[in-house]
This record gives structure tokens, sequence and C-alpha cells, in this order.
């Protein structure tokens, strides 16, 4: 796990995020809600930044963000590299990435994704990927 994600609300709605990387890297937030979700992208483009595979950032960092949480990672040997962080209290809730296609979906309840897009999204500023992850 190479990054620990710490998120505080210090006052109604004022946050205070920290990711810290096992390399001793640190990144800072401080704000309204939007602090999560800044601060899981922000390390998914410090992950991307060093020159590894976008796909295997991606999950890591959701993994690192969604499994002090309580979810678990499945990596799909038979589905071409895709991979699984599911919640292990609940089973609609889930991220799924497609490896053949690099293509990322979100799942919150039975009735569809609450959001599917292309891996090259999630290096778009604002991209809602991560206030999906952040709210899961």
């Amino acid at each position: 796990m190479p990054w620990i994600f710490s998120i505080n609300e210090v006052s109604a709605g004022h946050f205070v995020g920290t990711a810290k990387r096992d390399t001793g890297q640190s990144i800072s937030k401080d704000g309204s809600d939007d602090v999560i979700p800044d601060l899981i992208q922000h390390a998914y483009r410090t992950e991307v930044k060093t020159g590894a595979l976008d796909s295997k950032d991606a999950y890591d960092v959701t993994l690192d963000y969604l499994g002090a949480r309580g979810w678990e990672g499945r990596y799909h040997k038979r589905a071409f590299g895709s991979s699984s962080i599911l919640n292990r209290s609940d089973s609609l809730r889930a991220v799924h990435f497609d490896g053949r296609d690099l293509y990322v979906m979100v799942s919150r309840e039975a009735r569809g994704y609450s959001w599917q897009g292309a891996l090259s999204e999630l290096e778009k500023g604002r991209c809602h990927y991560f206030r999906e992850i952040a709210t899961l």
C-alpha cells in the first residue's frame, strides 16, 4: 500500500486531508468537501508521473483509499488484466477496471453505474470519478 489517506472534518464542512506515500512524499489539502476527491486525484497524478501504467495507478490509488475503509481488491487474470475493488459489506458497491478496453466503472446500486468512462478521463481536471470514489 503506497498511499495512506487521512481525512478529518475539523469543523462543519471544513476538511483537512493528507496522503502520505511509502516513499515519504506527502500531499495536504485544506478546505470544503472538495478536499477529498482533489487529494485522491493528486495522489493518482503523482503515481502517473512515475511512469507506471495508468490502469495500475488508478487501481492502486483507489484501493489505497477504499481499502482502509474495508474494501478489497480482486485481480481477474482470465479477463485481460481486469480487476475490481469490492465493498465487503455491500456487494452492489464496487469499482471495476476493464484491462482490455482501459475502462473504469463505479457501481453504487443494481440499476447501473454511477460513473463510467475511459481511463484517460482520470487525467482531466475535476474528473467526477474521484468524487464518486470519495463518496462511496
